[in-house]
């Protein structure tokens, strides 16, 4: 009776321990996704600033050469 016992034990804890395993690695998985959701959302962020920043630049330099344009009276 003490074998199937410590038998029994031997497998609860092998099946306990590859519970645990694929409980960790899917939290793992789960945390490297919302890092990496993360760092996208901010790569995002960071091209939609720069294209604003462009547009504004462009919108600028526009104003200054129809302003000399007008100035020149080459308009």
């Amino acid at each position: 009776m003490q074998i199937k016992a410590i038998c029994l034990m031997v497998v609860t804890i092998i099946i306990a321990g590859m519970a645990a395993a694929v409980l960790r690695l899917t939290w793992k998985a789960s945390r490297e996704k919302t890092a990496r959701q993360q760092r996208n959302d901010a790569r995002t962020v960071t091209e939609i600033q720069a294209q604003a920043s462009q547009a504004a630049t462009d919108a600028c330099n526009t104003d200054g050469q129809l302003e000399e344009a007008l100035g020149n009276g080459t308009f």
